[in-house]
């Protein structure tokens, strides 16, 4: 076969030589059967339906990471997620460090986002510090430390109970009530004040694994489709069933750590961004805050709690208390970490969304308007201030 099959790209073409010279026999009868494959991710997607041997399809995938150097970032993305779904034992592990460290700067810092990206937990943060042996691990994160071409972006971590919709803790609104302005502060803090491109978002939970599948169907139904999840282990699982019990401290204090270790993992995996933290006061996200800051300090641009129970103590820990998502872009904007446009978004989703929510109580409903109201007079104050004089009325 001199060539590959017709209908690709230029780019495809690159991939589609590289595997046709990496792969051997096997892997070109199966491309061969392909009438319109496009290249490397098309043939690793037949490489795992037609070489029947996990073996064989090991083999395949730890020969094509041997030729990284002629690989795009996508295709490298695709190969890193590949080895990482097909368990390929210390073959595969180092097969994933060999494209990791062969891949520099602002590409490295593209290949890790690809990787990273996609409703599933085949994430970088599972490659490098579950599939990786410890000294692989060490190699990889020296590497991406040394590499790291500084964004000037902010990766969002989130939590999701009571911080993207309400569900244990906040009675104004019914059960499942997603809160209003909640995705435009997200799209506005992920832009940044540059208006910087879009996916840098990642959510916290203390939910195990096993709760994975519905927890993605969740996020998308509530327009997050595509957000990488961080979950938490069995034990956070267990401490969590335990509230009901007055264990809230204690059953608090593990979810909150678990998030602390997440954000640890995170941001060495990620040394070129600065992270915001978006939780809510009500199960261990003030503790996980506060435990963020103190741990990373430099890398914390703002730590962002959702008010749904009264504060217990009046602690001035740096971080930003927020009742509405206009009092959050309020903040946001002040710590220069959203745009003046983005902010006013913000409050224009919420006041739009007012007539459409369902609130816990008629009193609930008044209380959470004058709030609005409220924030949304502070923030018009703080435009007109920070207009120049020619925007002015």
């Amino acid at each position: 076969m001199a060539a590959g099959p017709v209908g690709l790209s230029k780019e495809s073409e690159s991939g589609w030589s590289v595997a046709r010279h990496a792969l051997g026999a096997a892997v070109l009868d199966v491309a061969a059967r392909v009438g319109q494959a496009s290249g490397v991710p098309q043939l690793l997607s037949r490489v795992k339906d037609r070489l029947e041997a996990p073996s064989e399809r090991e083999q395949a995938l730890v020969h094509l990471a041997k030729q990284v150097d002629s690989l795009t970032v996508p295709q490298r993305a695709q190969l890193l997620t590949a080895l990482e779904s097909a368990d390929a034992g210390k073959a595969g592990a180092a097969a994933a460090q060999q494209v990791l460290l062969a891949t520099h700067g602002r590409d490295l810092t593209a290949l890790k986002n690809q990787v990273d990206a996609g409703a599933d937990l085949q994430t970088l943060e599972k490659l490098v510090f579950e599939v990786l042996s410890p000294e692989q691990r060490s190699s990889v994160l020296a590497h991406f430390a040394r590499e790291a071409v500084p964004t000037g972006e902010v990766k969002l971590l989130s939590d999701i109970d009571d911080t993207i919709y309400a569900s244990v803790n906040d009675p104004r609104f019914r059960k499942g009530t997603e809160y209003p302005g909640v995705r435009a502060f997200y799209r506005a803090l992920d832009q940044g004040p540059r208006g910087a491109p879009e996916g840098d978002l990642v959510f916290l939970t203390a939910r195990p694994e096993r709760e994975a599948s519905p927890t993605f169907a969740q996020l998308s139904k509530l327009g997050f489709a595509g957000s990488s999840v961080m979950t938490g282990g069995l034990a956070t699982y267990l401490r969590r069933m335990l509230v009901p019990f007055d264990r809230e401290r204690w059953a608090y204090g593990g979810m909150g750590a678990q998030k602390v270790k997440n954000f640890e993992r995170h941001q060495a995996l990620f040394p070129e961004y600065r992270y915001a933290f978006v939780g809510d006061n009500g199960q261990g996200d003030v503790l996980a805050g506060r435990g963020m800051a103190a741990t990373r300090p430099d890398r914390i641009a703002g730590v962002f709690i959702h008010q749904v129970a009264p504060r217990t103590d009046a602690q001035d820990d740096g971080i930003t208390y927020f009742q509405t998502y206009v009092g959050a872009a309020r903040a946001a904007l002040a710590q220069g970490l959203i745009s003046p446009q983005g902010a006013a978004t913000v409050a224009q989703d919420v006041l739009g969304s007012l007539d459409s929510l369902a609130f816990g109580s008629p009193e609930a409903e008044a209380g959470f308007r004058a709030q609005v109201a409220a924030d949304v007079q502070a923030l018009d104050a703080q435009l007109s201030a920070t207009a120049s004089p020619s925007a002015r009325p």
